[in-house]
């Protein structure tokens, strides 16, 4: 692996092998409803709370991703995620069940992207043939814990933004597919 500035140039292929998402129902109603592979219809997504909601999306996320290439968790070395929750909690549960090595991460809105990087450095640097990696996030879990806590009973403007309620996985190997990754800059 080599550098330029802040710049790592992946010497060694790592490649994109498969993705897979799940979201909720305002994200499965939007301009973007036919990029999904999973849409909930509820927004527990059939859980008694936020966070079981949150750990289902995340779950169904890689059992989609890992469908479309036809893997098990046998063949995954590593797996890397996070989510906005207190202590990468969801992501945290989700390694648990899996029963795989974790690495756990959290850059806000960036999360997916960080482990991305850190998944292409394990598969690059020849330290992994598989890394699975995700991240989430759900609405009624970040209203609560970051904007305005639902028992503040705060009314909403039509304007404002809203966290998603949705997760995303990625398959990296060093096996050759459709979409290379070759660099990964990181700016402060």
């Amino acid at each position: 692996m080599g550098f330029t500035h802040r710049t790592m140039i992946f010497s060694n292929p790592v490649y994109i092998q498969s993705s897979g998402t799940a979201v909720g129902p305002k994200e499965g109603a939007g301009p973007l409803k036919g990029s999904f592979d999973y849409v909930y219809d509820d927004l527990r997504c059939g859980e008694k709370s936020w966070e079981l909601a949150e750990r289902t999306l995340m779950k169904t996320a890689i059992n989609q991703c890992l469908k479309k290439r036809h893997k098990s968790l046998d063949s995954i070395d590593l797996f890397i995620a996070g989510d906005l929750n207190n202590q990468t909690t969801v992501s945290s549960y989700v390694a648990r069940d899996l029963q795989l090595p974790y690495i756990g991460t959290y850059s806000a809105c960036a999360t997916a992207v960080e482990a991305l990087i850190l998944g292409s450095i394990w598969v690059n640097g020849l330290l992994a043939d598989h890394v699975l990696t995700a991240a989430s996030s759900h609405y009624g879990v970040c209203e609560k814990q970051f904007r305005y806590p639902t028992e503040f009973a705060v009314q909403k403007s039509e304007s404002a933004q809203l966290t998603v309620t949705g997760a995303g996985s990625v398959l990296l190997a060093k096996k050759k597919s459709q979409i290379q990754v070759t660099e990964a800059t990181i700016v402060g």
